[in-house]
């Protein structure tokens, strides 16, 4: 999934060329990954969402560099285009509000299929996905 987070990145940046990227394209290159992951998989893709939702709140040490070993590269890659595509957000800022959309990315992975009150319409993977795209492009773009 972060090979394809990384490589959706470089298509975002090379379409951009010297402009600045679309805080859009780049939340995407984020978001769609995972989501398309968690509809390729089977019942066995909800269970490595818990136990990563596990690892992250019960970490040993040996999980804890694991991870980092895992997410270091495209935590930097993100911090930078992300910067490149707001420029007067500071690192801390950036980081803060990548990890309240992680946050929301990763509640949505976990409840997507329940929790839904009768009275909210049914939309589709794809509106879902541009949903939560917008959501985490106006948290970003907050004052």
């Amino acid at each position: 999934m972060n090979e394809a987070r990384l490589a959706a990145l470089d298509r975002v940046e090379k379409s951009a060329g010297r402009r600045i990227p679309k805080l859009e394209a780049v939340l995407e290159a984020f978001i769609r990954p995972a989501l398309q992951s968690s509809l390729k998989a089977s019942k066995g893709g909800t269970a490595f969402s818990k136990l990563f939702g596990r690892c992250l709140s019960e970490p040993s040490p040996e999980v804890v560099v694991l991870l980092k070993r895992q997410f270091e590269p495209l935590v930097q890659r993100m911090d930078s285009a992300l910067k490149k595509a707001l420029p007067h957000l500071s690192r801390s800022e950036i980081f803060w509000r990548m990890k309240f959309t992680y946050g929301a990315l990763h509640h949505w992975l976990l409840t997507k299929d329940k929790f839904r009150p009768a009275w909210v319409e049914d939309v589709d993977v794809e509106t879902q996905t541009q949903k939560l795209i917008s959501f985490a492009a106006a948290g970003f773009r907050a004052a």
